[in-house]
């Protein structure tokens, strides 16, 4: 873990060497929240970025990728990792960069400890649903 910057109490920032003012913290009262803000993102930007107070408490991070706006489509799926409690429901998020979901067929798969991969839905751009069976 590399450390970006410190944002005080006071409202000073200093930046670690290698980091510069393309890397902005703030603080939202409102939301009791701190705010990292990075402009002109860079493809070196990517990775994971960790909020930390106090020196010892930290959040659970966000993923940060950087795509090529030209390249292929890019797929991010939030949450990495999901623990529900049985009879609750559960929401996943899969979103797309360098193309547009409105004209995108996906299709859902899962995978069952020590099975292969199964398809489960599909999802076509004319509003189709297609289920496995069971």
């Amino acid at each position: 873990m590399e450390w970006i910057l410190t944002h005080d109490v006071r409202n000073i920032t200093q930046w670690s060497p290698g980091f510069t003012e393309r890397f902005q913290s703030s603080r939202d009262p409102s939301n009791n929240s701190f705010i990292l803000t990075i402009t002109n993102v860079q493809p070196s930007d990517t990775g994971v970025y960790y909020c930390k107070v106090w020196g010892d408490i930290s959040g659970n991070g966000t993923q940060l990728t950087v795509t090529d706006p030209l390249a292929d489509p890019v797929l991010i799926q939030d949450p990495v990792v999901s623990k529900v409690a049985e009879g609750e429901t559960v929401e996943f998020q899969c979103a797309m960069y360098n193309a547009s979901v409105i004209d995108t067929d996906v299709h859902w798969h899962y995978e069952r400890p020590g099975s292969n991969r199964e398809w489960l839905i599909s999802h076509f751009v004319n509003g189709t649903l297609t289920k496995a069976q069971g």
